[in-house]
């Protein structure tokens, strides 16, 4: 609880730097709709880091009590694989709620917000990407200069 306090203050000192920079100094797109869902995220991105430390901290009392009593029993054995298996199942837990959320964002926001730069024309935007073609690509060849 004290950890989750105190990230919560930090949130808040995080929520004022990303609430200066993408609602004033550099404004992306519509203000008022994008800079809602980039802190409802960075929410999102500590709630699951405290999830997963939560998690973290329940399977390493268990881990550490094990391996505790696999040492009295004098086994060498589980005390080596206990702390192995349990760090493995936090790594575990970890990589699957960021691949959660990073397809929860891929399937659901970028419908929502697509990037401006890449659907204005070259005319309209001139600072857009453009396809990267060499001029000898982009010129017919005759078929005395093919390569050998």
């Amino acid at each position: 609880m004290t950890q989750g306090k105190f990230i919560a203050l930090l949130w808040i000192f995080i929520a004022v730097i990303i609430s200066a920079y993408y609602g004033w100094l550099m404004p992306v797109g519509n203000r008022f709709v994008t800079l809602p869902i980039i802190l409802a995220f960075s929410v999102v991105g500590i709630l699951g880091s405290y999830g997963v430390a939560w998690f973290g901290i329940r399977v390493n009392t268990f881990a550490n009590s094990r391996t505790a009593f696999a040492g009295l029993r004098g086994k060498p054995y589980p005390c080596y694989a206990i702390p192995l298996k349990a760090g493995m199942s936090i790594g575990m837990l970890l990589i699957s709620v960021e691949l959660l959320i990073m397809l929860a964002i891929l399937l659901f926001i970028q419908p929502l917000m697509p990037d401006p730069a890449l659907s204005a024309s070259p005319s309209e935007n001139p600072s857009a990407p453009r396809p990267c073609v060499s001029p000898a690509a982009s010129s017919p060849r005759s078929p005395t200069s093919a390569p050998i």
